[in-house]
């Protein structure tokens, strides 16, 4: 697990909140130093700097557009990321006090955004890296 946070953490950038592997790599990250944390010295110390990449940075872009009832990514993109990020909210809750279910609002606020786009033949609209034929 440790070689893996390791290979994850060199190929992401603390500046790329939006796009890019960073948010991707963080969330087994996250899930590792949860798991480890009490028995390995530096899962333990990243899961502070792991929570507020999170909350400050990962969660406040998703802020900025789901607070609306929107989304920063296409339908597909945000469906296939979405399971990943209730895992990490399910850990999270289970492992410290946070519950970001209750205090990050635009979590519950993209049932909007999939009704926006759901078309009668159960797709999404195409837009972007949306697949088409794919609902």
């Amino acid at each position: 697990m440790l070689e893996m946070y390791d290979r994850l953490e060199s190929d992401s950038n603390d500046r790329e909140l939006v796009w890019g592997h960073s948010h991707g790599n963080s969330r087994p990250m996250l899930l590792i130093a949860l798991a480890l944390s009490g028995e390995d010295r530096k899962a333990t110390e990243s899961v502070e700097g792991l929570l507020k990449a999170y909350r400050d940075g990962f969660f406040a872009t998703w802020r900025n557009y789901g607070d609306d009832g929107g989304s920063l990514k296409g339908w597909w993109y945000t469906t296939w990321t979405l399971n990943m990020e209730l895992d990490v909210l399910s850990a999270v809750k289970s492992a410290t006090r946070l519950d970001w279910y209750k205090s990050e609002a635009w979590y519950g606020r993209l049932v909007d955004w999939y009704l926006m786009g759901l078309r009668g033949d159960g797709s999404f609209l195409r837009s972007g890296d949306s697949r088409i034929g794919e609902g």
